[in-house]
């Protein structure tokens, strides 16, 4: 489990167009600062960015734009 501070991410992107072969949308937080190149002994209480982004995916919400395989 990673625990990250927000304050040190922006705020969301918006959700990016669909990845046909995957069938998936992505959009991230990127890190405010240089924090993340320092790794952290402690992954769950560190004041660092644990990644320079921080991404969350979803299935495309228009199932027609994905590659057959995918859906």
């Amino acid at each position: 489990m990673y625990v990250f501070n927000i304050e040190r991410y922006s705020n969301w992107s918006d959700w990016k167009e669909c990845l046909p072969m995957e069938c998936i949308e992505i959009r991230y937080r990127k890190c405010l600062d240089n924090s993340w190149k320092t790794i952290s002994p402690n992954l769950i209480h560190t004041t660092r960015c644990i990644s320079k982004y921080y991404t969350e995916k979803r299935t495309c919400l228009n199932k027609t734009q994905c590659n057959e395989h995918s859906k």
